[in-house]
This record gives C-alpha cells, sequence and structure tokens, in this order.
C-alpha cells in the first residue's frame, strides 16, 4: 500500500514539475503570418536528376532554389520564378522578377505600365553553371518534347519624342535666318522584339515588331506575326522589317521565310502549329487594331515539303506554297466571323483543327439626339 502512495506521489510531482518547467507558448498573431513562407511550383527534370522549386513570402521578393536529386547541390536564385526544364534536361531556364522594392517605388510614383520595372531571363547549364540573362523580358516559350532554341518576347520601350532640329536654308534672301526648325515624330510601334536564342551554341537573333509567337513541339518549327505599325492606311513597303504578315525561322538557314504578307490584312492573331511543326492555321483581319467592330479570317497552311520536281526555279526568300482559307465572313452566316478571342488548336495527331466563331460585334451608335449635359456619365 505504501509503494502504491509512493508512486503515486512521485507522478503527481513529475506532472507539476513539467507543467511548471515548460515554456509557455505564445498564441500567433498576424504579425506571424506575414514571416510564412510558401513553397510553390515544384518542377523536377525529366531524367530525375534535378528538382527546383519556389520559396514566396507574404510580400517581398522570393527566391528560386535548385538541387540536385542526391542532395550534394543547391543554388538560390533571388527573385527566380516560372522556371522550366529543357527537353534534353541540359538547361533551366526562369523568370527573374524585377525587385520589389522598384516595383512598388514606381508604383508609387504612376509611372506608366510601359515604363515599369520588367522581368529578365535566365538560362543556366545545368553541367558547367554557366548563365545567360537578356532584360526586358515579358514571356519565352521552348519546345516541350525537344529542340534548342528558345522564343523570348521582349518589350520594346517607346522612343522619346525628337527634338527640335535645325537644318539649313539655302534658298533664304540675305538678312533672313538660315536655319529652318522642324519636327521629327518618330513611329510607335505597340509590338514587341523577338530574340530567338539557341542553347547550344549561344547564338541569337532578332526580329522587331512581333505580335505573336508559334512553336511546335518538338521545337522544329517557329512562327511569328507582325502586325501594321499604326492604324494609317499606308502599309509598309514589300521586304521592309515592319511588313505586316506572318514569318517562319527557318532553323537551317536560320533566315527569316515569308508566309503571308497579303497587302490587305493589318492585322494577325491566333498562329497555331501542329506538334510536329507540319501544319499552320492563323488568324487576319483587314480592319486596324483600334477598330470597333473587326472582322478576322481563318487561314491554314500545309508546311510539309512538295514532291521534288526537276524544273529549275527562280531563288526566292518568300514561301511558294499556298495557303487555304477555311472561314470567312462569305463562307459564315451574315454577320458573323471567326472569333479573334479563340486561337484555333490542332488535335494531338494533327488531323483536326478547332476554331470559334461568333456574331461581328456592332459599331457603337453616336447619341446626336440627346444634348452632352443631360446624358448619364
Amino acid at each position: 500500500m505504501r509503494l502504491h502512495s509512493l508512486l503515486l506521489s512521485l507522478l503527481i510531482s513529475a506532472t507539476a514539475f513539467a507543467q511548471t518547467g515548460a515554456p509557455t507558448k505564445r498564441p500567433l498573431t498576424h504579425a506571424d503570418y506575414d514571416r510564412w513562407q510558401s513553397v510553390r511550383s515544384e518542377k523536377m527534370s525529366d531524367n530525375g536528376r534535378w528538382i527546383c522549386y519556389q520559396i514566396d513570402p507574404q510580400e517581398g521578393d522570393g527566391v528560386l532554389e535548385l538541387k540536385s536529386a542526391d542532395g550534394t547541390k543547391t543554388t538560390r536564385f533571388p527573385r527566380g520564378y516560372m522556371a522550366q526544364f529543357t527537353a534534353d534536361n541540359q538547361f533551366l531556364l526562369m523568370r527573374l522578377k524585377a525587385p520589389f522594392a522598384d516595383t512598388r517605388k514606381a508604383k508609387l510614383k504612376k509611372t506608366k505600365p510601359d515604363q515599369m520595372p520588367k522581368d529578365s531571363l535566365l538560362a543556366l547549364n545545368l553541367a558547367t553553371g554557366q548563365t545567360t540573362k537578356l532584360p526586358n523580358v515579358k514571356s519565352f516559350m521552348l519546345g516541350k518534347e525537344g529542340g534548342s532554341w528558345v522564343a523570348i518576347t521582349q518589350g520594346r520601350r517607346e522612343e522619346k519624342p525628337a527634338k527640335m532640329v535645325s537644318a539649313k536654308d539655302t534658298t533664304a534672301p540675305a538678312g533672313l535666318p538660315t536655319t529652318a526648325t522642324k519636327k521629327i515624330t518618330p513611329t510607335k510601334s505597340k509590338s514587341d522584339d523577338l530574340t530567338l536564342l539557341n542553347l547550344a551554341d549561344g547564338s541569337r537573333r532578332t526580329f522587331r515588331y512581333v505580335s505573336n509567337v508559334a512553336m511546335s513541339a518538338n521545337g522544329q518549327t517557329i512562327f511569328y506575326s507582325k502586325d501594321a505599325l499604326s492604324d494609317s492606311l499606308k502599309l509598309a513597303q514589300p521586304g521592309a522589317p515592319d511588313r505586316p504578315g506572318v514569318y517562319q525561322f527557318d532553323l537551317a538557314t536560320r533566315q527569316e521565310v515569308i508566309v503571308d504578307t497579303n497587302a490587305k490584312f493589318r492585322q494577325y492573331k491566333g498562329l497555331s502549329v501542329d506538334k510536329i511543326g507540319a501544319q499552320l492555321a492563323w488568324m487576319a483581319s483587314a480592319d486596324s487594331a483600334g477598330a470597333e467592330a473587326k472582322a478576322f479570317a481563318l487561314y491554314y497552311k500545309n508546311l510539309r515539303p512538295a514532291p521534288k520536281s526537276t524544273a529549275k526555279r527562280p531563288k526566292s526568300t518568300v514561301s511558294v506554297t499556298p495557303f487555304q482559307t477555311l472561314a470567312d465572313t462569305a463562307t459564315l452566316p451574315n454577320h458573323w466571323s471567326v472569333n479573334e478571342f479563340s486561337a484555333p488548336r490542332f488535335s494531338d495527331d494533327g488531323q483536326r483543327l478547332y476554331f470559334s466563331t461568333s456574331p461581328i460585334a456592332q459599331r457603337a451608335r453616336k447619341d446626336t439626339l440627346t444634348p452632352d449635359d443631360e446624358k448619364v456619365k
């Protein structure tokens, strides 16, 4: 009996000591929540040797961590996000956010969107650790199943208006000023620059005034389109770098090949290529980007090489294979058009092409019967 009483006394004493000796836990506050970090966007290379993930705070700059699967190597990239491994497991590509402090400072100053701090692109060679960095990046694209080329869209900053310049007037009479002042207005472009980077050898090509980009899954075919630089009815001359149209980058010759530069089209959208790069579809409109109502047509081109012919043909960079009109206002119901907000897409086997149609938006009618001071604002 005494033994049981002694054990009970010792148990009560130990419990009391544990309760009094243990530190009191502090309840969580909102300040604790602000210090929490999130792990997201986990990626693994196809060969299973590398993994990467983002660590992002509630506010501020995050970090992207790259680790080898055996745990022997760890590399941190401040502000890294949207990472992708290449299909050959040789490179890791990521975007680097502009510093949070710089972006917040620009917002407080009410900086225009095109003047805000921009992201950068970083390409890392996983074997050597060598990096390649490009600034002012909006997006990048690479072949999901292969290829060494990366298509990088870089924003173009609007050029500042030219200052007043003086030109000597040789026809002015004696005693009068011999200089005349004129203002040079630069052409404003709403499109971007496209840089094609070859990760294998580091070479690159840049094309200006690009509005859309498409790349096949195998990375062997790259297409892009250019829109008219302005709403002016005057079009660029054939062969000019600002000529609206659809173009292909020939990986073998590394030259630009024209697919379509029809003089009546001013806007191109919805470039789509099948998985093996053998078929291309796109939308085009004769209406300018600023038009209230726009009608688009759908076009298709078979990119498979035509049978060889013994007849001699003149050398030209223009693609001679014709393309087809699949849908336009002549083939669709009255006041209907191909939907510009739904890009066409090919099925996985390349046997079908899916696209959308919709009624053409009606132009807003101007109210000329109600005085301005009586209109609802």
